[in-house]
């Protein structure tokens, strides 16, 4: 039964980078709405801050949906000569992006916001469960300012999570089930061979949703840029740690 092409696809958790996102990207001065397609690659189509992926908040393609945006390490109200900086961009979903508004690098306390680009998020926080809890000042001053767990934040980590996780065991066990319906079905009695062979075919019609499920969690989306602004230097490739978390899905 072939249900999907080779690809790599999501983990059912994204865990934390143990090294800063190295800046893979170079692109020559522009306006900084110009940088999108290089922050997509560079930030592995993710939210640098709750780490959710493109594929966490719809299918099908990212572009036009508002959904994540271009952030300013420093904002634009505070540095405005930076605005066009391209060390100054980040990759950020809409609900990061907007939790921030202009709140300060630096605030009374002396707590700083981590750049994800110069901090291990894996030294800052910890999985617990769907959160991310923040360890030390910094930490939480980051947490609070970008609302890392915000509801809709956990629930789509959980949504993802449910649908890798059941999806996998549908292709894993769901193709054995079939045929041992069928094989059953040739020695049923004739009355219950119509409900074998109907119920074969449900469960392949569920084996078929699972695959195009997984499908939408690869890491490179349909939509990914196939140019940048870096033009020649173009780096096709989600960031290391990301790429070795991924599950390679054979075609089946």
């Amino acid at each position: 039964m072939r249900c999907l092409q080779p690809m790599k696809i999501l983990p059912s958790t994204t865990e934390l980078s143990t090294t800063p996102i190295a800046r893979r990207h170079s692109p020559p001065a522009g306006k900084f709405p110009t940088y999108r397609a290089c922050l997509r690659w560079e930030f592995g189509f993710s939210c640098a801050f709750c780490l959710l992926h493109e594929a966490d908040f719809v299918a099908g393609g990212i572009d036009g949906t508002g959904l994540t945006s271009v952030e300013h390490q420093i904002p634009r109200s505070h540095a405005p000569q930076l605005e066009d900086e391209y060390d100054n961009c980040i990759y950020a979903c809409r609900f990061c992006n907007g939790a921030r508004g202009d709140t300060p690098n630096v605030d009374v306390a002396g707590r700083t916001l981590l750049d994800p680009c110069t901090s291990a998020w894996a030294s800052h926080f910890k999985r617990e469960g769907f959160s991310l809890a923040p360890l030390g000042d910094d930490a939480e001053y980051t947490a609070r300012t970008y609302d890392l767990d915000d509801p809709r934040k956990v629930e789509f980590r959980r949504a993802r999570t449910g649908a890798i996780t059941s999806g996998l065991r549908m292709l894993r066990e769901g193709p054995e089930r079939v045929v041992k319906l069928l094989d059953a079905a040739v020695n049923a009695r004739e009355q219950d061979r119509d409900v074998l062979v109907a119920t074969a075919h449900d469960l392949r019609g569920f084996i078929l949703t699972a695959a195009k499920t997984l499908a939408r969690y690869r890491i490179v989306p349909l939509d990914a840029p196939v140019s940048c602004r870096c033009g020649a230097a173009f780096v096709r490739e989600a960031p290391r740690f990301m790429v070795a978390q991924c599950l390679d899905l054979e075609d089946r």
